[in-house]
């Protein structure tokens, strides 16, 4: 599946937001690299939206998770996921 552009006006916007929303669902996955791998799609593909459920992974018990959760907040690239890393790097 290439994910390339928005997925507005090339036809592929169902496509994508399928992708996001199992991608989503995978985040409570059991497995730790199928979290992590959730969550790197996201880091790609999601919007604002998921901010929530990124900052929440912040608490796995996975580094790698953790980790990645911290990139994929810095992909969002919108206010709020800025505001919420700058937060994070504030605390001790």
């Amino acid at each position: 599946v290439e994910l390339q552009g928005d997925g507005v006006g090339d036809g592929r916007g169902a496509e994508r937001a399928q992708f996001v929303q199992h991608a989503r669902r995978l985040l409570a996955h059991r497995d730790g690299e199928v979290r992590r791998a959730a969550v790197f799609a996201l880091g790609l593909t999601g919007g604002g939206d998921d901010l929530d459920a990124l900052l929440a992974l912040r608490e796995d018990p996975r580094l790698e998770v953790r980790q990645e959760a911290l990139l994929a907040l810095g992909a969002l690239d919108t206010p709020r996921a800025t505001h919420a890393l700058f937060r994070l790097a504030l605390q001790p």
